[in-house]
């Protein structure tokens, strides 16, 4: 559990839902709602001409860092479409189906040699 926080060496799913008219934001990590500031400034929170990520303004700023996926939407999403956007995201990441596909080829073999020992194949 991260409890709304990122380490290296591991995959998440960042979401930023903004109304940059109102002034509010909420970040989720893996769909879990990690902040939610409201009143921010306007300029701060408008699309400009190009989108900076993982970084800040300068490049001692930047924090690196690899992006999967890219999603943009032109509303602020609800805490349901948040969620079912990172359960997609988790679901469609090739890291996690390896990982799944380890797991069930471990339970498959032994489900298998449980049967074998206990039809008396395998002594």
């Amino acid at each position: 559990e991260h409890e709304g926080l990122v380490s290296p060496d591991t995959w998440f799913v960042l979401t930023a839902c903004v109304d940059s008219a109102a002034g509010d934001m909420d970040t989720y990590v893996d769909g879990r709602l990690s902040s939610s500031e409201k009143g921010l400034d306007v300029r701060d929170l408008q699309l400009g001409s190009h989108i900076v990520v993982l970084g800040g303004g300068k490049a001692a700023q930047t924090r690196g860092g690899m992006v999967r996926r890219l999603l943009l939407h032109d509303r602020f999403l609800s805490k349901e479409e948040v969620s079912a956007s990172f359960v997609q995201c988790f679901n469609d990441n090739i890291a996690v189906r390896g990982k799944f596909s380890v797991a069930q080829s471990a339970v498959r073999r032994l489900l298998t040699r449980k049967r074998l020992e206990e039809d008396g194949t395998l002594k």
